[in-house]
């Protein structure tokens, strides 16, 4: 289902009980240039995790189309789950952030926020854009066509921008090596500019650990750097929607693309 068309599938009634959805294995985050002001200070970026209701933008905005993120690998790639993990990431304390830009002398600070050129970003956009000017920090909103967006970001041109990234493998490290390791800095997928030897190392070692419960508490730990560091404000994990007529039978909603997908699928006579 089409974002746009969402809310006329779900509030009609003759689709009640034939819409279907789970949440997908990617990541939805605003990118935090962590190699230039203000973001260079970590206050800053930890303030803009507090400083956005996050929740109150995927409930209404984003029609409640998906869970928060409580870091950047989705809840459905933790094979081993631990009650260390963070569920949910930072709360939304506008105070707190007020405080912390204060302390950086950041209050005032102009920053520039690159978005694609589609409406739904927009939307979210001018919403966190609002907020942030509730702590003090004024946001300008850049939108740009693909092309052009996707080369300013790997530059590390925009002191921000709006992303998100969706697994090529079911595995936490699709979401850690690419997107963290100083390694991947710019086409690589780490475009926020992340440079942390400490995260670098674990990384590395959960990539050479074989066996599977260490691999994992290992990407806990990374995860957990990551939350620490924050060169990203963790929004939501994007929850995918289908709609199936009653004919369609053994209907299954494949996390990641498939050539093969589909091929399950019959229809009732």
């Amino acid at each position: 289902i089409p974002s746009s068309e969402y809310k006329r599938y779900t509030s009609d009634p003759k689709w009640n009980g034939r819409i279907f959805g789970r949440p997908g294995l990617n990541t939805y985050y605003l990118g935090l240039n962590c190699t230039r002001p203000p973001f260079n200070d970590i206050r800053v970026r930890h303030a803009m995790n507090y400083a956005i209701d996050r929740r109150r933008i995927l409930d209404t905005v984003y029609e409640k189309r998906g869970v928060l993120a409580g870091g950047p690998i989705p809840p459905g790639l933790w094979k081993h789950k631990t009650p260390e993990r963070t569920a949910g990431g930072y709360p939304y304390d506008p105070d707190k952030a007020r405080k912390l830009i204060h302390e950086a002398g950041a209050d005032g600070a102009h920053v520039k926020i690159y978005i694609t050129a589609e409406p739904e970003v927009l939307d979210i956009a001018e919403v966190i854009q609002w907020y942030l000017a509730q702590v003090g920090l004024k946001a300008e909103l850049l939108e740009l066509d693909w092309s052009a967006f996707k080369h300013a970001v790997n530059e590390g041109q925009p002191d921000a921008f709006w992303l998100s990234w969706w697994a090529d493998y079911p595995d936490p490290e699709d979401f850690l090596f690419p997107l963290f390791h100083s390694g991947s800095v710019g086409p690589g997928g780490n475009r926020t500019r992340c440079l942390d030897p400490v995260l670098d190392r674990l990384i590395e070692k959960a990539q050479a650990t074989l066996a599977e419960d260490r691999r994992y508490k290992l990407y806990l730990r990374a995860q957990n750097r990551v939350v620490r560091d924050a060169p990203w404000v963790f929004m939501w994990h994007r929850s995918d929607y289908y709609v199936v007529r009653p004919r369609i039978v053994d209907f299954r909603i494949y996390p990641i693309y498939s050539i093969d997908k589909g091929l399950e699928i019959s229809l009732k006579p």
